[in-house]
């Protein structure tokens, strides 16, 4: 069988398209989700530094340092923040015996308990929750392996809550499916360690 020159043509512009769409999803891709998250969790930064520079705490408060040395390190090693790094981080655990240290999540729980303003608590408590967000989307889709888990289970929280508030039953999905992979503390641990190295 022949191939004529314009079935010719349309594998080249075929096979160009496919090395575009390669490159674009390898190289450009990833940077680009990294810039992303490193920008929201800048954002979030600034917008609990306004809280604190509105008055509302004090900027040498534990919680809040302890908070925003979290997210210090989140934005300095963000391109850390990968399913497979995590994998690989709970496979070293696991294989050496080693028991992650959680000093940073017993200072937190420490500091929050004492602060004083119940508002200034929730603020802080919800900023915290929000940078746990950013860090479970970070991991979740930089997979597409887990992407298809958190479809799965997205769909089954879906039928389960009765179709009650779609971005709820992402967000819930994204949270549950993280916190089955790794215990969200291990990662702000992780972080505080890094933010000071």
């Amino acid at each position: 069988m022949m191939i004529n020159a314009n079935q010719l043509i349309a594998i080249f512009q075929s096979a160009i398209a496919v090395i575009l769409l390669l490159v674009i999803g390898f190289c450009f891709w990833p940077a680009l989700r990294l810039d992303i998250f490193r920008q929201k969790m800048f954002a979030l930064r600034d917008e609990m530094f306004d809280y604190a520079a509105a008055g509302n705490i004090s900027f040498s408060d534990p919680a809040y340092r302890l908070l925003r040395q979290s997210m210090n390190g989140f934005i300095r090693y963000g391109h850390r923040l990968s399913f497979f790094s995590l994998c690989m981080t709970i496979f070293q655990w696991k294989k050496l015996g080693v028991v992650p240290d959680k000093s940073w999540n017993t200072q937190w729980e420490s500091a929050i308990g004492k602060v004083r303003e119940e508002s200034a608590r929730k603020a802080l408590l919800d900023y915290h929750a929000r940078t746990e967000l950013l860090v479970a989307e970070r991991v979740v889709f930089s997979s597409p392996l887990l992407l298809a888990v958190i479809f799965s289970v997205w769909c089954g929280a879906l039928l389960h809550m009765s179709w009650r508030g779609l971005r709820n039953a992402t967000n819930k999905a994204a949270t549950v499916m993280m916190a089955k992979i790794v215990d969200p503390s291990l990662l702000d641990e992780e972080a505080a360690r890094l933010a000071v190295a």
